[in-house]
């Protein structure tokens, strides 16, 4: 964007209205015609960058910790929501650090900026040695752009050392 551009977007921005050129034509001092000219700027543009899951273990009765990064891609502030669903419907928290304060969900972002996401996976007590969940987290725009944009990430949670179940034989005795 050049310099002309950026300044044309400023007064835009600042005017809250689309800047215009009016150009009249006159011929002994009446108006004969004239142009408007009006100034669009670029168009908005949303987009949404969530880092990559990954995998790891925790033990039944532990609560799994991961961390992402939220992106705000687009050219302009942006409400992004997050939504996480847990394949074995475990209890799943998702929380953000935006400049320093933890965020009530959605959080709003100015174009470029970014956050760290939080999610924590309860993993039930009773939950058996093995048991894998993945867990989706979804970060949408909530700018109404066509087509929608998002971003999704899959947190891989594997139990270990949780409840085991021994089957001992069945021994009768007579007396």
């Amino acid at each position: 964007m050049c310099i002309r551009d950026r300044y044309i977007t400023r007064l835009q921005e600042e005017a809250g209205s689309v800047p215009t050129i009016d150009v009249e034509g006159y011929i002994s001092g009446a108006l004969v015609g004239g142009i408007e000219i009006q100034f669009m700027g670029e168009a908005a543009a949303a987009g949404v960058d969530l880092s990559p899951g990954y995998a790891q273990e925790a033990q039944a009765g532990t609560v799994a910790h991961y961390t992402h990064v939220l992106t705000n891609t687009g050219t302009t502030t942006d409400t992004i929501a997050l939504e996480a669903a847990s394949s074995q419907e475990w209890d799943v928290m998702v929380s953000t650090n935006f400049q320093g304060q933890t965020s009530i969900l959605p959080v709003q972002m100015g174009a470029l900026m970014t956050a760290t996401v939080n999610v924590s996976i309860t993993v039930p007590t009773s939950a058996i040695s093995g048991t894998v969940d993945s867990t989706v987290i979804t970060a949408t725009s909530q700018s109404g752009s066509t087509p929608i944009v998002y971003d999704t990430a899959v947190d891989t949670t594997t139990v270990i050392g949780g409840m085991q179940y021994i089957y001992l034989p069945l021994v009768l005795r007579t007396s």
